[in-house]
């Protein structure tokens, strides 16, 4: 499943999505310590964007999958998976999301 997740992200169609997605909105972003109530709702809509586009994918790669179960998988199974799944789920940290636009617009 991890493996799989980490297929989707790294698919060049999610790429192309993920570069869209900047390009919409990357003049929003200044590069201050300021959080703008904008850029709450612009992470909001990427987040969202990403957990339907992953899911839809799973569904479509994985016969049978079913998120509650991978979640409650990934909770008994900690110390293997932790790691991985961290790291792929960064897109969920909102400082790593604001600080990206400044970088994307350089």
């Amino acid at each position: 499943m991890v493996g799989s997740m980490e297929d989707i992200i790294m698919d060049a169609e999610f790429q192309v999505q993920q570069r869209n997605f900047m390009d919409k909105y990357y003049q929003q972003f200044k590069n201050t310590e300021e959080n703008k109530l904008t850029y709450m709702a612009i992470f909001n809509k990427n987040l969202s964007f990403i957990e339907k586009y992953v899911e839809n994918q799973l569904l479509e790669r994985i016969p049978g999958y079913n998120m509650a179960i991978f979640t409650a998988t990934l909770k008994h199974h900690n110390d293997e998976a932790v790691h991985d799944v961290v790291n792929m789920l960064t897109f969920t940290d909102f400082l790593a999301f604001k600080e990206m636009f400044p970088q994307y617009r350089a």
